[in-house]
């Protein structure tokens, strides 16, 4: 299987940083990336003519710059959604966007922007802030981070949303959309 990845032209080096790590790293699928501006959040087109549309709540709204590394830029606390469709787990952890998932006619669009969770998660964008609270070595204290404080910091949530992106593109490719599946929903 294939993709094909749409997103605009901001931030092109921190998109496909992200997405190689999931899709390829991760997941090992073949993928091309077209950037192409104007394009509003993340399109993954897959081989069967149907897409997955994922929200971007954060890239698209900076200047270009790295004005992301300013405190000013970090998530503002995180919301635990429950019953999140394709999630491994009964709830989510959400930084940027938010907790729906919905078909949208052959479509599957998701507003919990994962590209800048996994960003966010997988540079340690936080230890680049300056922050008075380091040890005395110099060190990232762990009870400083956003992961302490939204109480999550026991969570793999990289390897969460790797699972929730991968269940999203098996039942779309194989089964058609539906966020409905019961195989796509958490019990608790």
């Amino acid at each position: 299987m294939s993709l094909i990845v749409r997103f605009s032209d901001r931030f092109v080096p921190e998109r496909r940083y992200v997405l190689g790590v999931l899709l390829g790293d991760f997941l090992g699928l073949a993928y091309e990336i077209r950037v192409e501006p104007g394009t509003e959040g993340y399109v993954i087109d897959l081989p069967n003519g149907r897409r997955l549309r994922i929200r971007d709540a954060f890239f698209g709204h900076l200047p270009d710059s790295t004005a992301y590394l300013a405190s000013s830029s970090l998530p503002r606390g995180t919301r635990i959604v429950p019953r999140v469709p394709f999630a491994p787990e009964p709830d989510a952890v959400v930084l940027f966007g938010d907790g729906d998932v919905a078909q949208e006619g052959a479509d599957l669009r998701c507003a919990i922007d994962i590209v800048a969770t996994l960003f966010f998660m997988l540079t340690r964008w936080e230890e680049a802030i300056p922050d008075p609270s380091l040890d005395e070595h110099g060190r990232w204290r762990a009870t400083t981070s956003l992961a302490f404080a939204g109480a999550f910091l026991h969570r793999p949530i990289v390897n969460e949303y790797v699972e929730a992106i991968w269940s999203s593109i098996w039942v779309a490719s194989n089964r058609g959309v539906s966020a409905d599946s019961p195989s796509c929903q958490r019990t608790t």
